[in-house]
């Protein structure tokens, strides 16, 4: 009788600890890029993303391979960094906002760098609700 209750105790655990597991998981990668997407679209911005790859820009964290470039009504660009471990409010403190400009994140895991001057794209940016 008792090793029955010790077994049903282990399944019990067992069982709460994969369901805590499966709640804290990430969301997919491209449903944050898309909250992200969707974020700039409801402000009324026309949005392109493509990878910086190749193009050996200067960027402030990583290198190029690491971020992608968000085109807003094909004109300005903001450059997106994807930080897997959930530091981009660490990371994006670390930016040389004198050499790169306007730095923010988008929740844990975008760091945001834009370095124009476009008063409603910096609005944008400053005023993102960081859950």
């Amino acid at each position: 009788m008792k090793a029955n209750r010790s077994r049903a105790l282990v399944c019990l655990l067992a069982a709460c600890l994969g369901l805590v597991c499966a709640c804290a998981a990430n969301p997919p990668r491209e449903e944050l890029y898309q909250k992200l997407l969707d974020y700039f679209e409801n402000l009324g911005y026309a949005c392109e993303l493509s990878p910086l790859a190749d193009s050996g820009r200067d960027v402030p964290i990583a290198g190029p391979e690491a971020w992608d470039s968000l085109m807003l009504d094909g004109r300005e660009e903001v450059l997106v960094y994807f930080d897997e471990s959930n530091r981009a409010d660490y990371l994006s403190g670390r930016v040389d906002t004198e050499r790169y400009g306007l730095a923010t994140r988008f929740g844990l895991r975008f760091v945001l760098v834009y370095g124009g001057a476009d008063e409603g794209v910096r609005e944008a940016l400053e005023t993102i609700l960081n859950e």
